[in-house]
């Protein structure tokens, strides 16, 4: 009996579907608009609100041409270097509408985010890795801003 209990046990197991990893490698390009909260010579305080569009940088990179929008709040002390913070949430929205929520934050050069949610077929998802802000442009519009983030990692979907 325990046998026969041992065999189903292996037999379910293989046909359980197998969690899919892959690795994460795009850029955001986006724009937003800043709301500023402090900004005096020593402090600076900013919340924003940004839309991007992903473009992925290997073949078949799964967030390629999704929607993303971010909300943040940063805090830059101007006169002490490298004691800039700030973090956020992201939303990641495919052409069927089925999406992610990642949480981001940096402390100085470090920046890192990870995949809190997902829905329809990123249910279930985890990952996390680093960010990058390689493509800055100066803001036409006061109060707006322009950028490119550089966003690397891996994922897991949940069988």
């Amino acid at each position: 009996m325990k046998l026969r209990v041992l065999a189903a046990a292996c037999f379910t197991g293989l046909l359980a579907s197998p969690v899919m990893a892959a690795d994460v490698s795009h850029y955001i390009c986006r724009s937003g608009h800043v709301e500023k909260v402090e900004n005096s010579k020593e402090l600076h305080i900013y919340a924003f609100i940004e839309n991007g569009l992903a473009i992925g940088q290997i073949e078949k990179e799964p967030f390629h041409a999704m929607n993303s929008r971010c909300v943040g709040l940063v805090e830059r002390r101007k006169l002490e270097k490298g004691a800039n913070i700030g973090n956020g949430y992201c939303k990641y929205a495919d052409k069927d509408g089925d999406g992610t929520v990642l949480s981001w934050k940096f402390k100085g050069k470090d920046r890192t985010w990870q995949f809190i949610s997902g829905t329809g077929k990123w249910q279930g998802i985890s990952g996390s890795g680093f960010y990058s802000v390689p493509v800055r442009s100066k803001s036409m519009f006061p109060g707006t801003f322009q950028n490119c983030v550089h966003v690397s990692g891996s994922y897991k979907l949940a069988p």
